[in-house]
């Protein structure tokens, strides 16, 4: 898995992803199923992501992170549908363990504005991952100028072992071969 997030880093996305896939034919284990599943995220793959986030539920019903990664798949492709993890992210509160994630969804929504979320964290994974749903927003608006601000933002508050590194480092990438 080191190796695989090693070549991700360094922007080769489908290398990683194919050694990320050739890897879960022989260790179908959770952090292998989620590696694949960001791996086809990070390259545009949305259906295949969309297999593997759900597999990574169904193996783990508490991993809200797959459940996050789900959202924002149906967000980018325009889904209306609002299946059970969809539900449950908008129903987290203070008390739930997806909380956060809840509030990813509500900014990427509409339901909290960016310029309050942007200010609304309380470390640097919480900073780069509201930097980065910042970053899609603003692409959708096509202000692209401030999309890239905040997607670079959110890498450069990333932990590089953390998936928020990686989904923010491909945006950028693609960001900059568009522009």
């Amino acid at each position: 898995l080191s190796k695989i997030r090693e070549t991700a880093s360094r922007g080769r996305w489908a290398e990683a992803m194919a050694a990320a896939c050739a890897k879960l034919g022989r260790n179908p284990q959770p952090a292998m199923v989620a590696a694949a599943g960001l791996l086809r995220f990070c390259n545009g793959d949305y259906p295949g992501a969309r297999r593997r986030f759900l597999q990574s539920l169904s193996m783990d019903p508490e991993d809200d992170q797959a459940r996050l990664m789900l959202a924002l798949i149906d967000w980018l492709t325009g889904s209306r549908n609002e299946p059970p993890y969809h539900h449950y992210l908008a129903m987290a509160d203070w008390r739930s363990p997806a909380e956060f994630q809840g509030y990813l969804l509500q900014v990427l929504e509409g339901r909290t504005g960016l310029s309050e979320a942007l200010n609304a964290w309380t470390n640097a994974s919480e900073k780069s991952w509201l930097h980065y749903v910042g970053g899609l927003l603003r692409l959708r608006e096509e202000r692209l100028e401030e999309a890239q601000d905040l997607i670079e933002q959110a890498v450069l508050s990333a932990d590089p072992d953390g998936w928020e590194y990686l989904l923010a480092r491909a945006k950028l990438d693609e960001i900059r071969r568009h522009r």
